[in-house]
Parts: C-alpha cells; sequence; structure tokens
C-alpha cells in the first residue's frame, strides 16, 4: 500500500491502466481526496457540504472535513492481485446474480486510516474503506 501523505484539503492522481466506468463515461485517472471522497477529472480537495448533484464526478463513502495533519494516515493501492479479483468477483456475483462472470481487471482500495475531523486534535476518529473495481466495461464500488 502506498501512504498518501495529503495536507488539510489535499488531492492526489491516480492513474489507472484500465478505464473505470462510472455514469456512462470512461476515466482513466481517479483523485484520491483528503475529505473522504474520490473524484473525476480533477482533484476535489476542499471540503463543501455543497447538495448533489455537483459539477465533479464524485464518489463520497464518507464525505466530510477530514484531516490527517493531527493523526491518521490515508492510504491506497492499485492492485491485480488474483486473491483480491476473487474475492470481488464472490461479491458481485452475490449482490448481482445476473453478472456471475464478472471478473475485475483492475482494483483501487483506498483507506482514512484513523483520520479526525478538521481543526480539532481532540476529536473522534474514523476508519473507512473504498473498493472501485472494473473490467473496463462494468465498473463497482
Amino acid at each position: 500500500d502506498i501512504l498518501s501523505n495529503l495536507s488539510d484539503d489535499g488531492s492526489r492522481a491516480i492513474l489507472l491502466s484500465i478505464g473505470f466506468v462510472f455514469y456512462g463515461t470512461t476515466y482513466t485517472t481517479v483523485f484520491l481526496n483528503n475529505n473522504g471522497d474520490l473524484s473525476f477529472n480533477n482533484g476535489f480537495s476542499e471540503y463543501s457540504p455543497d447538495p448533489f448533484p455537483i459539477s465533479t464526478p464524485l464518489i463520497a463513502p464518507f464525505w466530510t472535513d477530514l484531516y490527517t495533519g493531527y493523526f491518521g494516515s490515508l492510504w491506497y493501492r492499485v492492485t491485480t492481485d488474483s486473491d483480491v479479483i476473487q474475492r470481488i468477483r464472490k461479491e458481485v456475483a452475490s449482490a448481482f446474480p445476473e453478472l456471475t462472470t464478472f471478473s475485475a481487471t483492475e482494483v483501487v482500495i483506498a483507506t482514512w486510516d484513523h483520520v479526525g475531523y478538521c481543526c480539532s486534535p481532540s476529536s473522534p476518529t474514523v476508519t473507512f474503506q473504498c473498493i472501485l473495481a472494473t473490467d473496463g466495461i462494468n465498473s463497482f464500488v
């Protein structure tokens, strides 16, 4: 896994070798953002509690004003590991029985580990993860 040393409102581009299809558009870069989201087209580094839809394509597993400056880490990896691929195949087949032949060819795993809320070193921490899986045609979060 790669430690992403993002500061408050930071963003990091992750290049994908297989396009990730999101609402009919194929993206070859996903941006890992400090504030609990992943975006496409550009980084979405600021926390802004605007209602959806917004102009930036966004996956927001836990969108809030997070801060890694006091504690916590933001990790990611892009993998084609066969054990990970097999587990995702089983999860997708369980949730979508009509897609039993889906087999991801690339997976992005992002983990926000014990991160706190902005501007409060005594705030409680949260840990959460988002997994993107694609075969270049079908994509799952």
